[in-house]
């Protein structure tokens, strides 16, 4: 059997004891007048971070999204106007269960002052599922939104104040993250300063603070983007093979998520293999990318240039969304981090084999 057969076979019999799933996205806000309709006519950017937030969330799509408050600063005529202008469902009620079943009929929950039935843990359950969340303090009393709230963000490396930071007026904003584009300055008025959790997440971030007081804040537990990792095995013909992508790696968007090879030796065949944790070991020549146990694709075609020649012109293409919808490896869930390499022909060398360098990613949904 081929050595890369060997590498392979078994991976087919065996299953991961954990799996690493996608989270969704907080939006933390030290106020509740931001958004509420004095906030709008204090502050004209108002308009503008909402949209920006409710396109933090969907990914820039038209979202569903549920207020479970009757909290002044979120239900609003200008709030719900926006964002109904910007082709978002905008439903404001505090009315049913606070399960997780429900929540997940939306993208996003907003919640402020209102705290009966509010559930942390459904709450933390909705964001570990891929649900985000908009919440807003400065609520009645000092201490009122960490008691109610901490719960919830202690689980995201985030946590209110439990007094009033008295801050207040049109405040400017200097921020680059996506939530902020276009935005110069927020209305505020005397809300719970947002602090570090005491356990740390890295994907956990203060953006805007007034001293040591934290005014705006996120928590992003969505995959990054694919990136490619690791060395590749440079050819016969002198030319490092590459791999790159296209696309969203998803379990339901029927759009391709392309995972090619370029770079590689003409009319060879060759395939994808791909596993579930990242390795750099020596292997046929070059180095292994893919932590074994892992699968493999099937053959490919290389094309390029037509025989006799012999060069660099090749390339593969494979469409990693159609592999994961065809049910062909149960472990190609949504949250699912991949790690894969490319395989080829390459008669020249000692092990007839190239490899490229890695691509790492997390499937969506």
């Amino acid at each position: 059997m081929h050595p890369l057969r060997h590498l392979l076979a078994a991976a087919s019999a065996l299953t991961l004891s954990a799996l690493s799933f996608a989270q969704g996205r907080i939006v933390v806000a030290h106020d509740e007048w931001t958004l509420s309709n004095n906030g709008f006519q204090q502050g004209p950017d108002a308009a503008q971070f909402a949209r920006n937030v409710a396109g933090w969330f969907t990914g820039g799509q038209p979202g569903h999204f549920r207020v479970w408050s009757d909290d002044f600063g979120l239900i609003g005529s200008a709030l719900s106007q926006t964002m109904t202008a910007a082709g978002h469902t905008w439903t404001i009620s505090t009315f049913g269960t606070f399960q997780l079943s429900t929540l997940q009929q939306y993208d996003a929950v907003f919640i402020g002052n209102y705290f009966t039935g509010i559930n942390a843990a459904v709450l933390t359950q909705y964001v570990q599922a891929g649900g985000c969340v908009y919440v807003c303090a400065g609520n009645v009393s000092d201490a009122l939104a960490a008691n109610a709230f901490n719960p919830f963000l202690a689980n995201f490396g985030l946590a209110y104040g439990s007094v009033f930071n008295n801050i207040a007026g049109l405040r400017p904003i200097s921020s680059t993250h996506p939530i902020f584009a276009g935005v110069g300055a927020l209305f505020e008025n005397n809300g719970n300063s947002i602090l570090p959790g005491s356990v740390p997440n890295a994907n956990a971030q203060i953006l805007v603070s007034t001293g040591a007081s934290g005014l705006y804040a996120v928590y992003d537990g969505r995959p990054a983007a694919p990136s490619s990792y690791c060395t590749a095995k440079v050819n016969s013909q002198g030319c490092t093979p590459a791999i790159s992508s296209s696309g969203s790696p998803s379990v339901s968007s029927a759009n391709p998520f392309d995972i090619r090879a370029t770079s590689v030796l003409n009319q060879k065949q060759g395939l994808l293999f791909y596993g579930y944790a990242a390795t750099a070991a020596p292997f046929q020549g070059g180095t292994l990318c893919v932590q074994p146990p892992s699968r493999r694709t099937p053959l490919q075609g290389s094309g390029g240039t037509a025989a006799p020649a012999n060069d660099c012109s090749g390339s593969y293409s494979f469409d990693f969304n159609a592999w994961v919808q065809s049910g062909a490896d149960p472990l190609a869930v949504a949250g699912q981090a991949i790690f894969a390499q490319y395989w080829s022909r390459d008669p020249a060398t000692v092990s007839t084999t190239g490899l490229t360098d890695a691509l790492t990613f997390v499937i969506g949904n």
